[in-house]
């Protein structure tokens, strides 16, 4: 395991992209979560008319609500992840790292564990990432601190994880499928815009076990709770179950994959 994960840091070390897109999702996401509480808007799509939406005066910082408010926000910059492990996984076809590996002794059982193993941490850096500031924001924001009121709704962070490592294992088979990151990128695009809407929308009764809004139904919309809608403010088993059921389909097809094409 330790030499998967020494051949996998040796190849980003030097990977510029990588780095680039990594600390802009880091800026960017963190700069949107702390200044969170300075967005308003106006229900009727105007500031000066009708029901005015102040996250700042509504507490979203404020534990425990916090971890269900943040991890939701953060679940949308999932995109900048999805390009890095569309252009790690496209980067081994177009510059046939994968078949060198192979060739000096890595096999493809273990190439598919290292590429595992990245995305397991990618998904756990932005976990511990944005716990970080959970706990920074939750601290600065919460009065009359209790250890029951800081970990109260916490498992939505795991959730995070859990939908974050769900969706990059789906990135990672359409990149495997394509080789291509222009079309990996496309396709996923599609998929997540057009495809799976549509057919939710059509086939509403199974929209909730397709493999995207499966990982999406981990963390529903928090908002509306502040204007007295009700709002699931848990995680769901069932949609933890569909998640791990995608996620080893997802893993089993890449195992497939790489075991048995021409690389």
């Amino acid at each position: 395991m330790r030499r998967l994960f020494n051949i996998e840091f040796g190849k980003l070390r030097g990977y510029r992209t990588f780095w680039a897109l990594s600390i802009l999702y880091l800026l960017l996401m963190g700069v949107v979560l702390i200044y969170l509480d300075s967005f308003h808007f106006g229900m009727n799509g105007s500031r000066k008319q009708g029901m005015q939406v102040n996250f700042g005066s509504m507490g979203i910082f404020v534990f425990s609500g916090i971890w269900h408010n943040i991890t939701y926000v953060a679940g949308f910059f999932k995109i900048f992840l999805a390009v890095i492990v569309v252009i790690l996984v496209s980067g081994e076809y177009e510059y046939r790292t994968i078949r060198q590996n192979i060739i000096d002794g890595l096999s493809r059982s273990e190439y598919f564990t290292s590429k595992m193993i990245t995305i397991f941490l990618i998904s756990f850096c932005a976990m511990m990432y944005v716990l970080v500031i959970i706990i920074i924001l939750g601290f600065v924001h919460t009065n009359d601190i209790t250890f029951d009121k800081i970990t109260e709704h916490s498992e939505f962070i795991l959730a995070f994880f859990l939908e974050m490592f769900g969706y990059l294992t789906f990135v990672f088979l359409v990149t495997n499928l394509v080789k291509k990151a222009a079309f990996a990128v496309g396709i996923y695009f599609v998929y997540t815009l057009l495809v799976e809407p549509l057919l939710a929308f059509k086939f509403d009764t199974v929209a909730s076990y397709m493999p995207l809004q499966s990982f999406g139904n981990l963390i529903h919309m928090p908002f509306a709770r502040y204007i007295g809608q009700n709002v699931p403010e848990f995680v769901a088993f069932k949609d933890v179950a569909i998640s791990f059921f995608y996620i080893g389909l997802f893993s089993f097809l890449n195992w497939w994959l790489i075991e048995k094409r021409d690389l």
